[in-house]
């Protein structure tokens, strides 16, 4: 039975790159997998995804000293210029000026 903390273990312990392998892990239809995660999250996998990543990045930019350059990577996004689009979008300001503002 699908449950919700099964694929949030997914998306924390992988590196994700398509819908297609969590669907393979979970061993259902990607199609439906997407209808019953957004019925029981209220987010696309992908936003759920993003989301996630980007709180994993406030927690590298407040409690370590690792350089925003490699933040990108160790919370699974792998474009310096997504990384910072996203978490523009998601909190208003750059990576840098949030660490700057809240450390």
């Amino acid at each position: 039975m699908w449950s919700r903390s099964k694929t949030i273990s997914i998306i924390i312990f992988f590196s994700i790159e398509n819908i297609d392998e969590i669907a393979a892990y979970v061993a259902l239809n990607k199609v439906y997998l997407q209808k019953i995660f957004r019925e029981k999250t209220g987010l696309t996998i992908w936003n759920y995804l993003t989301k996630y990543r980007m709180e994993k990045a406030v927690y590298f930019l407040l409690h370590s000293d690792t350089p925003i350059s490699d933040i990108d990577e160790l919370v699974g996004i792998n474009s310096r210029q997504n990384f910072y689009l996203l978490f523009k979008k998601q909190y208003g300001m750059s990576p840098s000026e949030y660490r700057k503002r809240f450390k």
